[in-house]
């Protein structure tokens, strides 16, 4: 088969196994990045890594680390499917570390008290409570047992790009219950069981919240609201795995990511702090 024969063929067979949104996020790659390409039409038994090789550097002229890293990742796995673990080893580019604008509690509060009602709530579910946009968008009423929130739902889009409720969270680790502040619970109101507790999509939330965010002159995007909550949860001594389990990450990866970037923030804080109190010293001498 050809190379673009195995990614169909790929897709075919993980179609029921695959969100609609990574389905859809594979057509999409499938249809801009190989179909037409000189490389989709190399029949399997004949593609070599310099084919592949020139593939990847030929996109790493136009595309981020990451995107090249994305469009090669699908290769790779169809190719080990379809073709009896046929592999081979490129070199793709380094993907810089990535960096985080984690809201202040000064940022985070002002965020909070100029958000519209159902932005608001979303915010607080998302920084307190540490969900997901799509979690958040997709949680209802009956999911509130006194104080809990039971995280079972998400919305997504679907094959047909319109948004739809998906029974079960982002990964097995995602189903989870949270304690939330009795003033949030409150504020979230009350409504019927299959209500939900924000009922806006979450590409509302996201635009609501860039504009709110350009307002105040911010960098932050809604989901470093979860970060906010990673970095302020972790400066105040809760350990890691409780975290985790209220965040509901599958790995403690990006986690980890985020405490380095807070720990850079802290350091030019002390650094500042230490270098004017040295010029202090040296200005009496």
């Amino acid at each position: 088969m050809t190379v673009l024969k195995a990614l169909q063929g790929y897709l075919t067979a993980k179609k029921g196994v695959l969100s609609p949104n990574t389905l859809r996020e594979y057509e999409n790659i499938v249809k801009r990045y190989y179909e037409g390409t000189d490389l989709a039409g190399i029949r399997t038994d004949k593609l070599t890594a310099a084919d592949i090789q020139k593939y990847v550097s030929d996109l790493s002229e136009k595309l981020s680390p990451k995107s090249v890293s994305n469009i090669y990742g699908l290769l790779t796995s169809a190719l080990k499917l379809m073709c009896n673990g046929l592999h081979f080893n490129i070199t793709l580019p380094k993907i810089p570390p990535k960096t985080y604008h984690i809201p202040t509690e000064e940022d985070f509060k002002m965020l909070v008290d100029l958000a519209n009602p159902n932005l608001k709530k979303a915010i607080l579910l998302s920084g307190i409570g540490s969900m997901r946009r799509g979690e958040v968008a997709a949680a209802m009423y009956g999911d509130i047992e006194g104080h809990r929130l039971h995280i079972q739902r998400d919305m997504i889009l679907g094959a047909d790009h319109t948004w739809i409720i998906k029974n079960m969270p982002k990964n097995s680790s995602s189903d989870r219950y949270i304690d939330l502040p009795e003033q949030l619970i409150d504020l979230l109101g009350t409504g019927k069981p299959d209500e939900r507790i924000v009922p806006v999509y979450p590409s509302t939330i996201t635009s609501d919240f860039i504009n709110l965010r350009n307002k105040l002159q911010m960098q932050c995007r809604f989901h470093d609201m979860r970060h906010y909550y990673v970095s302020l949860a972790h400066s105040i001594g809760i350990p890691d795995r409780v975290i985790m389990n209220r965040a509901g990450f599958s790995s403690d990866r990006v986690m980890k990511a985020v405490y380095r970037n807070q720990v850079k923030a802290d350091e030019e804080v002390y650094n500042d702090l230490w270098n004017d109190y040295m010029m202090k010293k040296l200005e009496k001498k």
